[in-house]
């Protein structure tokens, strides 16, 4: 065992960089995450430094909390370094999440909620088994379940933009957890295979929907199956325009006798949709 020594370390040095920024607005101003800093500026540090800021305390100490439950459990059982590498990378995956379903507008987050996730997300692929507490409530559920409702609430939460809460930040930082230790441990995240591939399916769906609604309209599921049926509908039209043209050459060229039975019928349906439309 390796102890929970970086784990604890790093949660002092957030706690310090937070009260710098809660008492010092520069900093906060100057090490916030921003789209606008981040793609007009290049100010690419944004990418990692809103981990180490939080908007008050309690937001400060929910994140403490799973950073030290769960980072220490990976801290303890597989060294520091994983810690360090899963929490940092987490960090930056959330932000570049935030920053992608974000583009084009001035977007802000701050927090190591992403981080944190991420070391939830590969200690419960890394640990088959495990079980996880609620805030508040007295029992623990399955890992696995405690992943896929959270999931599904990220998701919901980015669709909607609950609460004032970053759930880009949360979706990319546990996306980050989740792959880093499929990669490192490929064996025990085999172990829970429907919980993995359940969480890339229904992620890469919510990630085609994001990109293609931006502004995350309502109804746009409606409004693609519209279209989806208004462009069938209109290469249906072309298509019989297509055939009715075709025939009506071959009379002018043969006489209506050319025609065999099967292209009488087809000329008729088609005069007649056309009628209808008229």
């Amino acid at each position: 065992m390796y102890g929970t020594t970086i784990t604890i370390l790093t949660l002092v040095v957030i706690g310090f960089t937070t009260w710098q920024g809660l008492n010092k607005p520069w900093v906060m101003q100057k090490y916030i995450l921003s789209t606008e800093a981040i793609s007009l500026r290049r100010e690419r540090y944004r990418y990692l430094s809103p981990a180490f800021l939080h908007a008050d305390w309690g937001h400060y100490g929910f994140n403490a909390i799973s950073i030290f439950l769960f980072g220490g459990m990976i801290e303890d059982n597989l060294g520091p370094g994983y810690f360090i590498m899963y929490f940092l990378l987490s960090v930056m995956g959330g932000s570049l999440m935030s920053v992608w379903l974000n583009r084009g507008t001035e977007y802000r987050a701050l927090g190591a909620s992403g981080g944190a996730l991420g070391l939830v997300f590969a200690a419960i692929f890394i640990f088959p088994g495990m079980k996880v507490g609620m805030l508040l409530l007295p029992f623990y559920i399955p890992g696995w379940l405690f992943a896929a409702l959270y999931l599904l609430y990220t998701l919901y939460g980015t669709k909607v933009r609950l609460h004032n809460i970053s759930h880009e930040g949360h979706l990319g930082g546990l996306l980050t957890g989740m792959i880093l230790a499929a990669i490192r441990f490929p064996g025990t995240v085999w172990q829970q295979a429907p919980l993995f591939f359940f969480v890339i399916a229904v992620t890469s769906i919510a990630l085609w929907y994001f990109h293609r609604n931006p502004a995350r309209v309502p109804g746009f599921f409606r409004m693609q199956l519209d279209a989806w049926l208004g462009r069938r509908k209109h290469e249906s039209v072309q298509k019989e325009s297509t055939l009715v043209d075709d025939l009506l050459e071959k009379v002018s060229r043969e006489g209506i006798s050319s025609l065999s039975g099967r292209e009488r019928k087809l000329l008729e349906k088609a005069s007649k949709n056309r009628r209808n439309r008229a």
